[in-house]
């Protein structure tokens, strides 16, 4: 939603960092509302985006014409001045949204007079595997932290045909699991050294998971899988700027695509929550972020 309402060179850093090929808001609105659309009545997986604009501001028509029917997001005014009330509403909005797994995401601390826009993207996924694992099966096992030392964790157990594939060029083999009722699936890659973690996450970031997982076939396949939850929270600001995408949170950022005010916006905050929890019977995960774009 963010990269709906820049313009100029930040919408150029935008697109470039996150790897965006179109650079048109319509046809990159229409690819984001194509996603919406296919999830849109599915039992398992649920998309929601929601704006909020500081009391008596207004956005431009052409920007809330794009959320609102390519982001199905509405636009709800609010006082940021009362940054506590303010940021209760937001993360009660969130809760709803994820099924109560991410709370407080923004804090009232991160709200004040000055800040313009709040943007919320939250997603939340239950599905039930395919092929669940036997509950009887699960014992605990060790799971290696590295060549040496290993921690002992419920490891899951099942003997079932997966889509399995051997990648020599990423010294790794990758399993995908499907979950029932729907065309989603979790997808595994794992390093074949205990050490090779590190070296497997660079080495993705010149890979097409799409070219992966057609080079994968079906095979009886003996999985053990540790039964975990996790929880992840991280201010993106760093991250971004280390992407190319510095111009956003100075006074050069060009976000005049958003308001009907001629003041100038900039993001000072990136704010993401994230929970997974997998088991037998399948996989919950929800995320949420948050923007704050002030003057």
């Amino acid at each position: 939603m963010a990269r709906m309402g820049a313009a100029g060179d930040t919408a150029i850093e935008m697109d470039k960092g996150m790897g965006l090929t179109v650079q048109n808001e319509e046809s990159l609105a229409n690819n984001y509302h194509n996603i919406l659309t296919q999830y849109e009545n599915s039992n398992i997986l649920k998309i929601a985006n929601k704006i909020y604009v500081m009391k008596n501001y207004e956005v431009k028509e052409k920007f809330n014409e794009l959320l609102t029917k390519k982001f199905f997001s509405t636009v709800d005014s609010i006082d940021f001045g009362q940054n506590v009330q303010a940021a209760k509403t937001i993360n009660t909005w969130v809760e709803s949204k994820t099924n109560n797994l991410i709370k407080d995401l923004v804090s009232p601390n991160v709200l004040n007079d000055d800040t313009r826009l709040v943007l919320v993207n939250a997603i939340h996924f239950k599905g039930e595997w395919a092929h669940p694992f036997p509950e009887y099966a699960t014992k605990e096992k060790d799971f290696y932290l590295d060549e040496t030392n290993s921690v002992k964790v419920p490891m899951m157990h099942i003997s079932e045909r997966f889509r399995y594939g051997e990648f020599p060029e990423l010294d790794a083999k990758a399993l995908e699991m499907p979950y029932k009722n729907s065309d989603l699936s979790m997808l595994i890659i794992l390093p074949n050294s205990r050490t090779g973690l590190v070296d497997l996450e660079e080495k993705l970031k010149s890979v097409s998971l799409h070219d992966l997982t057609s080079k994968m076939s079906s095979y009886k396949v003996n999985v053990d899988m540790p039964k975990f939850k996790a929880e992840f929270e991280m201010e993106l600001s760093d991250v971004l700027k280390s992407l190319g995408m510095a111009r956003m949170f100075s006074a050069a950022a060009d976000f005049s695509n958003m308001l009907k005010s001629p003041e100038g916006l900039q993001v000072s905050k990136v704010i993401h929550k994230a929970f997974i929890e997998v088991n037998e019977k399948g996989t919950e995960a929800a995320a949420a972020t948050g923007i704050r774009a002030g003057s």
